[in-house]
């Protein structure tokens, strides 16, 4: 069994698309077996972007984005890493990454990459119930308070946020001393 740990980015929240799709494959024993992070033009209208979220969120060069492949071109990757019966798969705040790839693929009308079919795992979840906490943390105060090293990552940026994600994982199988589906089963509450 492998694990995918994966993030979306985006800079537009009224028409649900996405500006990257980050993720890291490994094996049981947080190998990394793959990684990549794709840029994705949202295509939109000019008046349809969040010029907000493009000067304070966006950590990746806009042009570059406007020059990228669509969804369209991803779609097929993306489907096949996250529906392969032989990988876990793990978000963090896994509803916000649900809703922006199904709204992509509403949007260019293709079969919904999500259903109640899918196994997605929230780290955040997880991490919730292992902390016994009564609220969800964010991701940067989950690496925080298990003292990850994060000084070389770019935060909200697909790639280093599924490494985020994957690493809190191992941390929590590290100190519990378990693999991380002992920890799906422990954790992954509601």
């Amino acid at each position: 069994m492998n694990y995918l740990f994966f993030d979306v980015e985006s800079i537009d929240i009224k028409h649900e698309t996405i500006c990257s799709f980050g993720y890291y494959l490994t094996d049981e024993d947080f190998n990394v077996l793959e990684n990549n992070d794709f840029l994705i033009n949202p295509n939109l209208k000019d008046n349809e972007y969040d010029k907000w979220a493009i000067i304070r969120c966006l950590k990746y060069d806009f042009n570059k984005l406007l020059n990228s492949p669509t969804f369209m071109h991803y779609y097929k990757k993306i489907k096949e890493l996250i529906i392969n019966e032989n990988n876990l798969v793990f978000a963090f705040a896994k509803d916000n990454e649900i809703k922006y790839l199904n709204g992509e693929c509403r949007r260019h009308k293709l079969p919904l990459i999500f259903n109640e079919k899918n196994n997605l795992y929230d780290v955040q979840k997880i991490y919730k119930n292992y902390k016994e906490n009564k609220n969800e943390s964010a991701l940067k105060k989950c690496v925080e308070e298990l003292a990850i090293d994060t000084s070389n990552f770019n935060e909200h940026t697909s790639l280093d946020d599924a490494l985020m994600t994957m690493l809190v994982a191992k941390k929590i199988c590290e100190i519990e001393n378990c693999s991380l589906e002992i920890l799906i089963e422990k954790y992954n509450k509601i």
